[in-house]
């Protein structure tokens, strides 16, 4: 649990940003928003329900990458622990 509460967290923002605390809640929900987006379209990207083409448009192609990156390391952390279950080592 943080140590300090939202509003001096907020008030801080607005004190180091320059500018009123309201315009610092906007970028802070308009972050938020942007961030719950791109988790969301990424994890409909590696589930299949997205496709490529969409996913490179939608989140761009270094952001593509690194979800395929992810992918292919859980597959591959996947098969080894599949290898230690079976004796395959």
């Amino acid at each position: 649990m943080p140590k300090t509460t939202f509003l001096q967290r907020l008030e801080f923002l607005a004190r180091e940003l320059e500018m009123p605390a309201e315009e610092v809640i906007k970028l802070a929900v308009e972050a938020g928003v942007n961030s719950m987006y791109r988790q969301c379209m990424g994890e409909k990207y590696i589930a299949g329900q997205l496709s490529r083409d969409k996913a490179l448009q939608l989140l761009g192609p270094q952001e593509v990458a690194r979800l395929e990156c992810i992918a292919e390391l859980r597959c591959h952390l996947a098969e080894d622990e599949i290898d230690l279950i079976c004796g395959h080592a």
